[in-house]
């Protein structure tokens, strides 16, 4: 993020956007100066130029588009930076590490240390879903609970 601000990248970028459309009116411009000539000597030495002016219009669109999207990278990444530290969190949370060690058996090592984390994990969850933006994940967790119980119940395995 420090490199990104260092930049100043942003700027530039909103810069390019500001003319966009000065570079679009020269570009159709060019274009007719381009096309005037009508003998083939001239018409030899504009044609590449026009190939050029064509394909820069037919790109500048795309190239808007990442702009855009690149010129507001820091108001994005602040709008998703505690979504990410969230899910980084859980997956580097001991709940992820028991998790791939179990099997399906009931009987697996540290049964009890992931039956916590579920626990731990189900009340972060409803800390955190105070405006509805982690219902889903509250229901992820719910439907693991229920997989857990159905599974329990198909091998007849007691706690």
């Amino acid at each position: 993020m420090e490199q990104h601000e260092a930049s100043n990248i942003e700027a530039d970028l909103n810069r390019w956007l500001e003319h966009e459309g000065n570079v679009v009116s020269f570009l159709n411009k060019a274009r007719e100066v381009l096309s005037m000539p009508v003998d083939d000597e001239s018409k030899e030495v504009t044609q590449p130029i026009l190939e050029n002016c064509d394909k820069l219009l037919a790109d500048i669109e795309s190239f808007s588009i990442i702009v855009g999207h690149l010129s507001s990278f820091t108001l994005r990444e602040a709008n998703l930076k505690e979504y990410h530290d969230a899910i980084r969190r859980t997956i580097f949370s001991k709940l992820t590490l028991t998790t791939q060690v179990y099997n399906g058996q009931f009987s697996f090592p540290r049964k009890q240390e992931y039956m916590d984390r579920l626990a731990e994990l189900n009340d972060w969850v409803d800390c955190k879903s105070q405006n509805g933006a982690w219902k889903q994940l509250l229901q992820r967790v719910d439907h693991m609970k229920t997989l857990i119980e159905e599974n329990k119940s198909m091998h007849g395995t007691a706690e």
